[in-house]
């Protein structure tokens, strides 16, 4: 039975997926040519496929499970999705914890496939909201994103600082930095969370958490608790005798 012939040929750095038009590249000096074994084995076993040509082509056997059961390569995936679908000069885009749990939480029957075309439909939808700051809360930002940017906006107006908690606490405080330049001058970053992404926002934007225990519980609690530090070092500032008060020797000459 005659066997179609593939076009991508034998040139060092390409491949083939059998069955397939695609053209796989920068794969270094390898050739590189790929079946679907569980598909080819079941067309052999209907006398469609040349058995003969199938163990030819059946060398390396390599598993590779769903994605529903990897879920540790679905946060990775989405950013090279991200990156890839992003158009020149536009700034990086990263998932924010909830759509990283939305992600986390979907079956994806289509697999990477599916979860390629989701990251690409939704940057062709919003990308133009992605250009303004308010626009981009409004339509990425939950209401506690929103009603937090609103206390760091109000905190800045009458002056009050205000302390910022953890992960999402903090990209409330970066959606109302991007509004009004200049307002982190007007807020204490709480704490580092133990979530990976909240390390890379603080080291981004060049800001130091007051406390860094490595907290997950959530609920405020490190903003609680680098408050207490905060009044403690008012009061050390304020209240603390200088030497002159209380009576302490200079150091003999």
């Amino acid at each position: 039975m005659p066997q179609k012939k593939n076009s991508a040929g034998n040139d060092p750095g390409t491949g083939d997926i059998l069955g397939s038009t695609e053209i796989l590249r920068g794969i270094g000096n390898s050739t590189l040519k790929a079946i679907a074994a569980a598909a080819m084995q079941k067309m052999v076993e209907e006398g469609k496929f040349r058995e003969d040509l199938f163990y030819r082509l059946n060398v390396i056997k390599i598993v590779l499970p769903p994605l529903r059961e990897r879920p540790e390569d679905i946060a990775l995936l989405a950013t090279h999705f991200i990156e890839k679908f992003s158009r020149n000069k536009e700034p990086f885009k990263q998932l924010s914890p909830q759509a990283t749990e939305v992600l986390l939480n979907y079956r994806w029957p289509g697999n990477i496939r599916e979860l390629e075309n989701a990251i690409e439909r939704a940057l062709k939808l919003h990308r133009a909201a992605l250009q303004n700051p308010l626009a981009t809360m409004a339509a990425l930002g939950g209401f506690e994103i929103a009603a937090m940017a609103g206390v760091c906006l109000s905190g800045a107006a009458l002056n009050v600082p205000v302390v910022v908690d953890g992960f999402i606490a903090t990209a409330a405080a970066v959606a109302a930095e991007r509004m009004s330049p200049g307002l982190f001058a007007h807020q204490f970053f709480g704490h580092r969370s133990i979530e990976g992404g909240h390390a890379l926002v603080l080291e981004k934007l060049g800001v130091r958490p007051i406390v860094d225990l490595g907290m997950r519980l959530g609920e405020g609690t490190g903003a609680a608790l680098a408050m207490s530090v905060i009044e403690s070092a008012l009061a050390l500032f304020h209240e603390m005798a200088t030497f002159e008060s209380a009576g302490v020797s200079k150091k003999l000459e």
